[in-house]
């Protein structure tokens, strides 16, 4: 339940560089934002693995390679949007050498011209992205080529730290089916309650499970920014 928010790196890694070989950073309902990084990984840079559950990368920015993250990472009901590159090299997300992916959303920014650039991609099924750079189609209920603008403003949803709900109506709502989505609450801390309760009609795509009257803003100011915290990394090796 951390936000790591407007960092600056003159190299890698805007908001977190683990630099120890085979390093792991687990993040958990938190939220990376408003990151830059000189060189790779606008929020994230890690010589080894991330594990994101239920997390929200947003609006990084890295010199190069890795908008959001550059390093192997796991991905959870988790939202990757909106980062981008100084430069038309690498990619705007996630610059990784192995992805591994489920029900989670990777889309939008500037710069490179892809939205990832991985070695080796795996999906696990109900994953949405703007490309197929991500290695997305593949799996079961994936969309490869997706909208850019599924989710709203950065904001609280109701939840200790900000996020991005999806947009009402869109690709990302009750997209992932009861039976898989019920399997996966037990890694889904934050939103265990609701993604179980919303099992029956399924759950959604990314960090934030849409409810019933919940305002998503698209334009309008995002709620009172959030006082960014001290956040240790959990880290082997």
């Amino acid at each position: 339940d951390s936000m790591l928010t407007s960092n600056q790196a003159e190299d890698s890694g805007g908001a977190v560089a683990l630099t120890g070989p085979g390093s792991t950073l687990k993040l958990e309902r938190s939220v990376i934002s408003g990151n830059t990084a000189g060189a790779s990984g606008g929020g994230v840079w890690v010589i080894g693995n991330l594990d994101a559950i239920n997390a929200t990368i947003t609006d990084n920015l890295a010199g190069t390679n890795g908008g959001a993250v550059a390093t192997a990472i796991s991905l959870t009901f988790s939202t990757v949007v909106d980062n981008s590159t100084a430069t038309a090299r690498g990619a705007r997300q996630l610059g990784a050498g192995e992805l591994t992916s489920f029900a989670s959303y990777v889309a939008g920014g500037s710069g490179a011209p892809s939205s990832c650039s991985v070695e080796r991609a795996t999906s696990d099924g109900y994953n949405v992205g703007d490309d197929s750079s991500c290695g997305f189609g593949p799996g079961l209920g994936d969309v490869a080529n997706g909208p850019r603008n599924a989710v709203g403003l950065l904001d609280y949803y109701g939840r200790p730290i900000p996020a991005r709900a999806p947009v009402p109506g869109s690709v990302l709502v009750d997209r992932v089916p009861s039976r898989a989505c019920l399997a996966r609450t037990t890694v889904d801390g934050q939103r265990r309650s609701r993604r179980a309760a919303a099992a029956g009609a399924g759950c959604d795509v990314g960090a934030v499970e849409l409810t019933d009257g919940l305002d998503v803003p698209l334009t309008a100011v995002a709620g009172p920014g959030a006082t960014p915290v001290p956040a240790e990394a959990r880290y082997t090796g």
